[in-house]
């Protein structure tokens, strides 16, 4: 099982090592290059961010970068999505971070089951320097039981986004998955429709 992580890179060069680095000092995971990919897709981002993806992807071999002209969070994080050679996919936002067992616990997950999205929890970090709020992805909650789309959402409700929710590559793409340009919350009505299939 490859997992796919698609971090769409613009104006975060503040935050963008951080973010990598949580993927790299994840506990217990091992990093084979048929285990993962790291995907930066730099969104014409006018900082520095080219220098720190250049920089990781010269030191590991299963980050890649990619460089387009600037077409938004959605436009990034489709274009991330057409790159994607693994069996699963991953949205992760290039400010925020994820805890150090993560990896390990959702391949575990993903391995002993035939799971198609897998949603988690997260927490809400504030930072009071920069006035930012920041997602920290973790999964203490993972519960192992399957259940449709439809009764995940009579349950528990709609929960924030792509980025703490897993799917499975060819779910995204037999559903024609793809996230509007230029709309907020972007992400909202695509995977709500892919929860009701």
């Amino acid at each position: 099982m490859k997992l796919s992580i698609i971090i769409p890179v613009y104006n975060v060069e503040k935050y963008l090592r951080r973010c990598i680095n949580s993927i790299l000092n994840q506990k217990k995971f091992k990093f084979e290059k048929d285990s993962i990919e790291v995907l930066l897709i730099n969104d014409g981002s006018p900082d520095n961010c080219h220098i720190i993806i250049d920089e990781y992807v010269d030191k590991y071999d299963f980050i890649k970068g990619f460089y387009k002209t600037n077409g938004g969070l959605s436009d990034a994080r489709n274009f991330g999505l057409e790159q994607a050679t693994g069996d699963y996919i991953w949205f992760i936002d290039s400010d925020d971070w994820i805890d150090e067992e993560s990896l390990y616990t959702l391949s575990q997950e993903l391995e002993n089951s035939e799971i198609e999205v897998l949603e988690f929890d997260y927490s809400m970090k504030y930072n009071s320097e920069d006035n930012k709020l920041f997602l920290n992805p973790y999964y203490s909650k993972i519960k192992t039981n399957i259940i449709s789309g439809k009764e995940l959402l009579k349950l528990y409700g709609y929960s924030i986004s792509v980025t703490n929710k897993i799917f499975k590559r060819e779910t995204l793409l037999n559903n024609d998955f793809s996230l509007p340009k230029d709309r907020l919350s972007d992400d909202t009505v695509p995977v709500l429709k892919l929860l009701l299939e």
